[in-house]
């Protein structure tokens, strides 16, 4: 089955993978585990955003798609680790690629040895279920005797379009921490974004949409203590060498997230997910 809808092909010296399904066509990275594109048969349109100045080298986390930020979401407490962690910056074996005309299942799972900490006291495996929508699920699993705690995000970048028509609803009545001043805010309304975001909503509820000029997206998840909403905006965008200068008009990050402390208990293990449809 997988040599039916998957095809390997080398990518600025890095492995891609290439599917092409009666109901979608994507693309997964070796280099970060990363799903980076998604296109429904229907539409034809790419439900992610991918920087055009994004690196596939593997130099760097790539700026577009669905990174996985883990076991740490945003700075390290020691500035020369990486940001949002390891598991977007390490190259991921494939383990399977199952299904049928209906949906596949592609498994990865993450080299934590080539890491520059010690992370052999964990195991991380991500399981993209790909059909008429995409499932995510990142399955952390404790080796150890003892209770651990991490952070994570499967922080996706949608394409929106027009970020100035674009809305987010499901998120009124929630609190929220702005990071860019850290104050700690109500939400009354559906969110518009009109300047820099970087936004961490205080709720594990069901269901947050994005309302953009083109579609809807519909997203849902389990075992989440947060909803992440992130936009450069202009300054910030130039500002980074990955991504286009007026990028910012075309890509939202929400994203089901644990930006608590998350402890999983000794030899237990731990799955995050994240649904998303398009309606």
């Amino acid at each position: 089955m997988r040599q039916k809808y998957f095809k390997t092909e080398m990518v600025d010296g890095q492995v891609m993978y290439n599917i092409n399904h009666p109901k979608f066509e994507a693309k997964i990275t070796q280099h970060g585990g990363q799903l980076l594109s998604f296109k429904d048969t229907q539409s034809q349109s790419d439900w992610l955003w991918l920087s055009k100045s994004a690196s596939l080298k593997g130099d760097r986390a790539i700026r577009g798609g669905v990174p996985l930020c883990w076991p740490w979401f945003g700075p390290s407490p020691n500035p020369k680790l990486p940001q949002h962690g390891y598991a977007r910056v390490l190259p991921w074996n494939l383990l399977s690629c199952e299904g049928n005309e209906s949906e596949l299942t592609i498994r990865l799972n993450c080299n934590l040895e080539d890491a520059e900490i010690d992370l052999k006291h964990l195991s991380l495996v991500v399981e993209y279920i790909l059909g008429d929508d995409i499932k995510i699920n990142l399955h952390t699993e404790n080796l150890t005797d003892k209770t651990i705690s991490i952070s994570q995000a499967i922080h996706t970048y949608f394409n929106v379009s027009d970020i100035h028509k674009t809305k987010v609803k499901g998120l009124e009545g929630v609190t929220y921490i702005n990071q860019l001043t850290g104050k700690e805010l109500l939400n009354e309304n559906e969110l518009v974004i009109a300047e820099e975001v970087d936004c961490i909503y205080k709720t594990n509820q069901s269901k947050v949409v994005i309302k953009t000029p083109n579609c809807q997206y519909l997203i849902s998840g389990n075992h989440y203590d947060s909803v992440v909403v992130w936009n450069p905006w202009q300054d910030k965008a130039k500002s980074m060498a990955d991504f286009d200068d007026e990028g910012f008009k075309e890509m939202l990050c929400v994203e089901m997230a644990n930006t608590n402390a998350l402890t999983i208990p000794a030899k237990q293990d731990f799955t995050l997910s994240q649904h998303i449809q398009r309606i």
